[in-house]
């Protein structure tokens, strides 16, 4: 890691993608929920509706209490409530005490409990047994909850929680897996992104305690959390109330486990190998592998039914061994001489009018300078095969190293006020060598993540009738990749003009040369950049129920700042050889001969001057009510207006044409 500069996300110079502007924009990050309400009717035995009965909810695993009355109509709405499990009294004269034990509630889910009063002493009490509801029948959004017990006991080849969207109806696996741009995906063997409804994996949205968890450009998940430490998630598909706002296919809302009244905790370690991994078929040896991840969680009370805490840690040591099969020159090509025995034909002087070369042989003092150089760069046959198809076999270990945790806190003095903090980080180190030595261009690249999400929650009782929920929320994304041959001059090394510039440090190492049937050289065009984002969101809701009415309003607002530096173009420069130079009308010639004599078909190179910094606000007005006309009938009814600013390069360094001026 000696040679990795510590770029700072949003200043300096590089290069971009011309598209970045667009897509930041449409990326705008929309607020969610993180709690989820119980509803019900208490009637008596002849249906008849109970009103003004005192109903009190208490958290099983915390011990925090809210009371509440029934309506004229006998309903009550206990909103807000974070996900768990609750216990549900209900209390009127003149009736037995109802007690139901159990009723989940899970985030952005409304749970319904009826309760059917007895007549008799209030001291008498009546179990009422909780039922899961088949059908959702309180809202009209069509969601898939992931719950805990699944998570932790359902097969996960990477152990990454979002491999268990694909649960939800409409969901397929897609997008990225484990690549030096998504940290996130470290380990897995398959997407970890999801494509829901038919829509691109890029409309499906990811939020961690109700804050976005998602890079705004290629919409790579930020971080995932160990899944000893998720409570649960909540796939939300379709026709979901106002308060969530546009999206694509999806929501992904994680909910991050709380501590409770009892410590807990756990150590784990899951370890794999390669005792009984195959031999790869061109491989002489069988590539290296070991898979490590192990951490530990705990969470208990810091003052019991008031104060709780949760924290864990997980790291991964990765050796994932790659066996790579290449073509590269023979001993012969590299001295100019090219036989019908290695599979070649005729070679034509391109300086002679076509004439064919004696013997198909370029001389020596033909050679170009620089690519005489180049030629040396190719590491030397393996295979003992006579012709540059699979001659050079060799196996490769890529190491990864991902060290991440996550902290919560939970505060509640009384029934009235609830606070909650999370904090989350996760930083990776992703090496992957290169084939032969670090100028052959086989894909690697390595990178150096450094993830943040962090969000503060505040709930308020107003009053009997009405909550205020704040909420603060941040998202960093920072992830640095760069080429085996970042930091090395060796374009200037090798003579060519101009190779490798002071003012663009992405221009260091060698350029690619792609000559045809041969391994290129350089690393990949996009490598040594940048990507980086920080999002800062602000919500507030506020929460009305009045009758048969729970009326929520509220607004959530967000600032995007993201910055890219990838380049459309190398560079470092592309220089491109094939036969056509070295042939006659299409018979003979050869793409390592025209290189050898230096003459490119095609030769491109690209900068942009600046590292741009597109900032986007959005803000989302939107209000909601949930009317329960009747014990069978409830309506939805909700309106909502989202802005979305112009996206502007921060420092006025980035223009587009418009072809109507």
């Amino acid at each position: 890691m000696g040679m990795v500069p510590s770029p700072r996300p949003f200043g300096g110079r590089s290069a971009s993608r011309a598209f970045f502007v667009f897509l930041a924009s449409v990326c705008a990050v929309r607020a969610q929920t993180v709690t989820g309400r119980i509803v019900g009717f208490v009637q008596d035995t002849n249906t008849g509706a109970i009103w003004n009965a005192q109903v009190i909810v208490l958290n099983q695993e915390t011990g925090l209490k809210w009371n509440y009355t029934t309506s004229t109509r006998g309903s009550y709405v206990a909103p807000s409530l974070p996900s768990g499990s609750y216990r549900i009294q209900v209390e009127a004269a003149g009736f037995r005490t109802a007690v139901s034990l159990d009723n989940r509630v899970a985030v952005a889910q409304t749970t319904r409990v009826d309760f059917t009063m007895h007549i008799g002493a209030i001291t008498e009490s009546v179990q009422v047994p909780a039922v899961a509801d088949l059908v959702e029948s309180a809202t009209s959004g069509l969601s898939q909850t992931v719950d805990r017990k699944q998570i932790q006991q359902m097969p996960l080849n990477g152990r990454i929680f979002s491999q268990l969207i694909t649960l939800a109806p409409g969901a397929l696996a897609n997008g990225a897996a484990d690549s030096p741009e998504s940290a996130s995906g470290a380990g897995a063997r398959s997407p970890i992104g999801a494509s829901v409804n038919g829509l691109p994996w890029s409309g499906t949205s990811y939020m961690m305690d109700g804050v976005t968890n998602k890079e705004p450009q290629n919409s790579f998940i930020n971080i995932a959390p160990p899944i000893e430490a998720i409570e649960e998630f909540k796939v939300q598909t379709n026709n979901p109330s106002a308060e969530f706002g546009a999206f694509g296919g999806a929501v992904i809302n994680v909910t991050m486990r709380s501590g409770t009244n009892d410590f807990r905790g756990s150590v784990f370690e899951y370890l794999r190998n390669d005792d009984l991994n195959a031999r790869n078929f061109f491989a002489v040896t069988r590539a290296p592998f070991k898979s490590s991840q192990f951490g530990a969680t705990a969470g208990g009370p810091v003052v019991r039914n008031s104060a709780f805490f949760f924290a864990d840690y997980q790291g991964m040591r990765l050796r994932n061994g790659q066996t790579f099969t290449l073509n590269v020159p023979t001993p012969d090509m590299r001295q100019g001489i090219f036989t019908a025995s290695e599979g070649f034909g005729t070679i034509y002087d391109p300086d002679s009018g076509n004439i064919s070369l004696p013997g198909s042989r370029i001389p020596v003092n033909r050679f170009d300078p620089v690519t005489a150089k180049v030629a040396n760069l190719w590491p030397l046959p393996n295979t003992g095969g006579r012709s540059p198809a699979v001659n050079y076999i060799q196996n490769i270990s890529q190491r990864q190293q991902v060290d991440q945790g996550d902290v919560k806190g939970d505060y509640q003095p009384d029934q009235n006020v609830r606070l909650f903090v999370r904090e989350s980080y996760d930083h990776r180190d992703y090496v992957s060598p290169s084939p032969g030595n670090i100028f052959i261009g086989a894909g690697q690249e390595n990178a150096e993540s450094r993830q943040h999400n962090a969000v503060v929650g505040y709930t308020h009782t107003v009053s009997a009738s009405a909550i205020s929920e704040f909420r603060l929320g941040f998202n960093r994304f920072n992830t640095f990749h760069w080429g085996n041959d970042f930091g090395v001059r060796e374009n200037n090394i090798l003579g060519i003009p101009n190779g490798n510039l002071d003012a663009f440090p992405e221009s260091s190492g060698i350029a690619n040369f792609n000559v045809s049937g041969i391994q290129a050289t350089g690393s990949p065009l996009s490598t040594n950049g940048l990507r980086a984002s920080a999002t800062y969101q602000g919500t507030e809701a506020f929460t009305l129920t009045k009758g048969q009415h729970t009326v929520k309003f509220g607004i959530d607002a967000n600032r995007t700042d993201a910055t890219v530096t990838n380049p459309e173009a190398n560079p470092r420069g592309q220089f491109d050889f094939d036969s056509s130079l070295t042939s006659k009308q299409g018979s003979g010639g050869a793409g390592f001969a025209s290189f050898l004599l230096g003459y490119p078909n095609t030769v491109s190179r690209g900068f942009v001057n600046t590292r741009p910094v597109v900032v986007t606000y959005g803000a989302g007005f939107y209000v909601q009510d949930d009317y329960r006309v009747s014990r069978k009938l409830t309506l939805n009814l909700g309106l909502r207006y989202d802005l979305l600013t112009h996206p502007y390069e921060r420092h006025d360094r980035q223009t587009n044409f418009n072809l109507s001026d």
